[in-house]
């Protein structure tokens, strides 16, 4: 039995209309009996019967005992430790129980579609890429403002910050291999040609005489050109020394990437 089954058990009131007829097809009992025995469930569990509650049960020649026996325990799960194993990426590769087996082992594509799973302890991993949670009814990655598409490698939702994330409001990186924007704060300016729609956007943005704005996808560790193709520093170096506002013998200058 897996724990999901376990944890499936019925209610006062749906085991005595399940079990209520000798030919095993159940009662159906009025929605005011069921009222009554959700509360009397309610408050045997909590080691509270109210007299309401025993002076209908009186009426009906029963007692409080012969009904708690008849109520299933609450399934409480095994709890285990796991560890979680991960690509570079965040995305949950295996979970490793503290005595070092593999328990759940886990293969996806590069946007995050499931193509292989072992699972012989049932248990339940909806962990995707990074901000994640896959939904099994609707095949969908739940990222807290936006829902994800991996089929699709693309949101079906409109990203909440509007055009200030960029021209495309569904876009996934086109590259979920090497590129990553953690906090968010990667923008789309300098690195793009001029005929594209986000250049507009680009010359938008505030342009401080005194400041070197690069505006360029990127993390902390390295910044990326149009096609997501890795910019060293040499060649980034280059562009600011090239660039007009670049003026060498003024040290106090400022660059921002």
């Amino acid at each position: 039995m897996t724990e999901l089954e376990k944890a499936q058990r019925r209610s006062l009131a749906e085991k005595l209309q399940q079990e209520g007829s000798k030919d095993g097809h159940g009662v159906v009992f009025p929605p005011e009996l069921v009222r009554l025995l959700d509360r009397l469930e309610g408050e045997i569990r909590a080691d509270r019967v109210s007299d309401e509650s025993r002076a209908w049960l009186a009426q009906c020649g029963l007692t409080v005992e012969r009904l708690a026996a008849q109520i299933e325990p609450v399934y409480l799960p095994e709890r285990k430790i796991h560890l979680y194993h991960c690509d570079h990426r965040g995305l949950p590769l295996a979970l490793i129980s503290t005595e070092g087996a593999t328990e759940w082992r886990g293969e996806y594509d590069e946007w995050g579609n499931q193509l292989n799973e072992e699972n012989p302890h049932h248990l339940f991993q909806p962990y995707r890429l990074p901000g994640q949670q896959y939904d099994d009814e609707s095949g969908l990655c739940y990222n807290r403002y936006r829902y994800y598409e991996p089929l699709q490698g693309r949101y079906i939702t409109q990203d909440p910050i509007g055009l200030n994330g960029g021209w495309n409001l569904y876009k996934y990186p086109l590259n979920p291999i090497n590129y990553a924007d953690p906090l968010g704060l990667a923008v789309d300016i300098n690195h793009f040609p001029v005929n594209e729609d986000i250049r507009n956007y680009a010359e938008k943005v505030w342009n401080n005489p005194n400041i070197i704005t690069i505006g360029t996808h990127g993390d902390p560790q390295s910044v990326y050109d149009e096609n997501y193709n890795k910019i060293d520093v040499k060649t980034l170096a280059n562009e600011v020394r090239n660039h007009p506002k670049f003026k060498p013998w003024n040290v106090s200058k400022t660059v921002i990437l």
